[in-house]
């Protein structure tokens, strides 16, 4: 009969299952693979544009009306780099009344037998923000000197590890050959990141025979792959940093007297590197001066001196007085 003719649809014999939620396990990996990706590009970028970071200079020149009421002692000095650039900085006298004129050549100012401190900045501004403690040195009866670094106050060039270290040297060859001073008359004064330049000029020199007088370092590091290490501890900074600064395997070679002076509120430069720091130098100078710490209570990064004024002031007094007594 047609009933019996009319054929019945087979059932479905693999039906496909209904969708359901995505396990868990690949959203996961999925999202983790996305955090990867977005955290080596962040690294990426961040290598690219490291001393960026790092060197964050005042630009533009500087002229000495900016020194205020120092201006009378200040001499604009220009000193030749390794590699042909002219740096420009400022020799600071210890007043105003020197013989030595404006324009009169600087040949020969070792002969005058004040110590001479070569300073070594931090890693912003120039000169002109260092008022204080050209101000300090002088106060102490030492001319002081400070070359803006490369790339810093109008001078040419970029800054680098490297070429800080190399026009360190040119600084000190141009006080020593041109202007007469003695190694053993020049104080190094290093201020956190110069710190880093101070300690490898100082150890430098020390190998050379040429200890100097002393070594200054303010608010500095072990080396600024530790120190940037603990302001970005997510970032592999061991592995991409450039400009690595390790004045901790430096330090234990200067054989000059030392000081070096903290503050236990630093948030920029741990106190504790400051101290490691310490412990790894000589106990004692060659010439039997013993190294000191000074601990400046309540001091962070950039306010230490004017927290610890009197403190550092008489700190490095005695410093003075100390390499003058073993100068005789």
């Amino acid at each position: 009969s047609a009933a019996e003719m009319t054929e019945t649809p087979a059932p479905h014999s693999n039906p496909l299952p209904p969708e359901g939620p995505q396990r868990p396990w690949a959203w996961g990996k999925r999202a983790v693979l996305r955090l990867g990706l977005i955290y080596l590009g962040l690294c990426v970028m961040l290598a690219f544009v490291q001393r960026q970071l790092m060197y964050q200079p005042r630009r533009g020149p500087v002229t000495r009306e900016q020194a205020d009421r120092l201006a009378p002692q200040i001499r604009e000095v220009t000193i030749q780099s390794h590699d042909g650039l002219t740096l420009n900085g400022w020799l600071c006298l210890v007043d105003g009344t020197s013989p030595r004129g404006e324009t009169a050549p600087l040949t020969g100012l070792g002969a005058e037998g004040r110590p001479l401190v070569l300073m070594f900045a931090g890693n912003a501004g120039n000169r002109a923000t260092r008022l204080s403690q050209l101000d300090l040195f002088t106060g102490l009866g030492c001319d002081a000197l400070l070359v803006d670094y490369r790339g810093y106050g109008g001078n040419p060039g970029t800054p680098s590890e490297a070429d800080f270290y190399a026009d360190a040297r040119s600084v000190w060859d141009h006080v020593t050959q041109q202007w007469g001073f003695a190694p053993g008359k020049i104080v190094i004064s290093g201020e956190s990141l110069g710190g880093g330049v101070a300690v490898h000029l100082a150890s430098e020199r020390c190998a050379a025979g040429q200890s100097p007088a002393a070594l200054i370092l303010r608010a500095t590091f072990t080396s600024m792959v530790d120190a940037a290490s603990y302001n970005y501890p997510w970032l592999p900074v061991r592995w991409i940093l450039i400009d690595r600064y390790e004045s901790v395997r430096k330090i234990p070679t200067v054989d000059c007297p030392l000081l070096v002076y903290h503050g236990p509120e630093d948030r920029i430069i741990p106190f504790e590197q400051g101290q490691r720091l310490f412990a790894e130098a000589p106990e004692k100078s060659r010439s039997g001066v013993s190294r000191r710490f000074l601990e400046v209570a309540g001091a962070g990064h950039n306010d230490i001196f004017q927290v610890g004024n009197r403190e550092i002031t008489a700190a490095i007094a005695e410093l003075l007085a100390s390499v003058r007594s073993t100068d005789r």
